[in-house]
């Protein structure tokens, strides 16, 4: 799940805006360069589970689109 957010392929609209901007961010950097992926996946992982207190409901949603 986490790389298909950085990668564009999961549209959702976060409780916590910042998570969007970050969201939006990270793919910029995807795009210009793929090879960074695992980093860019560590990177959002790591600010969820900062602010899982924020963004809980939104994972709960995502992970159960799979």
């Amino acid at each position: 799940m986490w790389a298909s957010l950085v990668q564009g392929l999961v549209a959702h609209d976060f409780s916590y805006p910042a998570a969007g901007m970050l969201i939006f961010n990270l793919n910029l950097q995807w795009q210009r360069d793929p090879s960074k992926l695992p980093a860019l996946v560590k990177q959002v992982w790591a600010f969820f589970l900062k602010y899982h207190h924020l963004l809980g409901g939104d994972v709960v949603k995502l992970f159960s689109q799979r």
